[in-house]
């Protein structure tokens, strides 16, 4: 695995981070009521970050380990390749969801929770592969 790809997706990972750093004081009534056109753009910002970074994983990253002479990249690559699937259907489906600002005004108690639910995931996620996959990457070369 090459540095520079592996500096790609610690890069997006900043990304994504600082967009939920970005939504989560938004998750209250007030900016949800008065603007969430605001809201759900910065969420579509998220989700397209989101659909390259899985993509990226998926058709590069993963394939990649299933190629090595190791074990334990090769059960990593998996492992993390079958979480990876779950947690895009999940956003998906919640990005769908809330695809209309209109539906965010008017149930900002369902959409404040489901979006810290969500961010929850993904910012577990992201601190999995940064503490257990990128480690091993980086010292594999």
């Amino acid at each position: 695995m090459s540095l520079i790809v592996l500096k790609n997706f610690k890069r997006q990972h900043r990304e994504i981070r600082d967009l939920i750093g970005t939504l989560t004081p938004l998750l209250d009534h007030e900016p949800l009521t008065r603007d969430p056109a605001k809201v759900r753009y910065i969420l579509s910002t998220l989700a397209g970050k989101l659909m390259i970074h899985f993509a990226m994983e998926d058709h590069f990253l993963y394939p990649a380990l299933k190629e090595k002479n190791d074990q334990r990249l090769q059960s990593l690559g998996d492992k993390f390749f079958a979480k990876t699937g779950d947690l895009m259907i999940v956003f998906q489906n919640y990005s769908q969801k809330w695809i209309n600002p209109v539906l965010i005004r008017e149930n900002p108690d369902s959409f404040i929770q489901e979006s810290k639910d969500i961010f929850l995931l993904l910012l577990h996620r992201i601190e999995e592969e940064d503490q257990e996959l990128y480690p091993i990457l980086e010292k594999a070369g």
